[in-house]
């Protein structure tokens, strides 16, 4: 009798062991198939995110026509007398000219890395800024000249300064009427220059008019003074 009990219980033991050892596979097998999908749907994720990067204007292949005619690889400028009537870019991207800006602006690279867009024009009158701005507007004026020195014969300072034309935000203050208008920057600069003795005391106007010059651009610019 207990032979036989024995065997019963043995036999009950293997049954649980052997249920257990299921349940804990079924388990590790489900956990492990929801690991792989996560780590496969999170790789597949990063592929996807790296493979369109972010589009900027630097990724536009611009070119032009004037009256129906080809351009050559010297684009126009805002005082050639041209007026763009159209821009038709490639694979279904889009954007339009702005006469006034002289620049594409709503620019829609419909998914893109790369945008090829054509510029239409056709004889116009030249942009007026004159006609185009009221006294106290802010217009965005940046000069050729980037940076500049102030020698220390001008200062009397024992180094020379080198300078950084750094104004870039300007408000109308006059329309003249020879079509000229005069801007005043919006800002002072954060840059100092230092004078010393008698040669930075005689050269003082002159050495704060010579910065003023330095936002001088031929072609766009009469003439620049330092007030204040």
């Amino acid at each position: 009798m207990e032979l036989e009990n024995f065997k019963k219980n043995t036999k009950r033991i293997k049954i649980i062991i052997s249920s257990i050892i299921g349940i804990t596979l079924i388990v590790g097998t489900i956990a492990l198939f929801k690991t792989f999908a996560f780590y496969e749907e999170k790789k597949e994720f990063n592929i996807i995110k790296g493979r369109v990067p972010e589009f900027s204007r630097e990724d536009i292949q611009l070119s032009y026509s004037i009256n129906g005619e080809e351009g050559t690889n010297v684009f126009p400028n805002i005082n050639d007398g041209l007026i763009a009537n159209s821009v038709s870019c490639e694979k279904g991207a889009s954007a339009k000219w702005s006469n006034s800006l002289w620049t594409l602006i709503n620019i829609n690279p419909n998914g893109n890395k790369k945008v090829n867009c054509s510029v239409n024009f056709e004889n116009g009158n030249p942009i007026n800024l004159y006609e185009n701005v009221s006294i106290g507007d802010y217009v965005s004026y940046i000069p050729i000249l980037k940076n500049y020195a102030i020698t220390r014969t001008q200062t009397g300072y024992e180094l020379e300064q080198i300078i950084p034309s750094e104004l870039t935000l300007w408000r109308v203050v006059q329309k003249n009427t020879d079509g000229s208008i005069d801007l005043v920057s919006e800002y002072t600069s954060s840059s100092a220059i230092r004078i010393r003795g008698k040669e930075g005391y005689k050269n003082y106007i002159g050495t704060l008019n010579r910065r003023a010059n330095s936002y001088e651009t031929p072609g766009i610019t009469d003439s620049s003074r330092y007030i204040g």
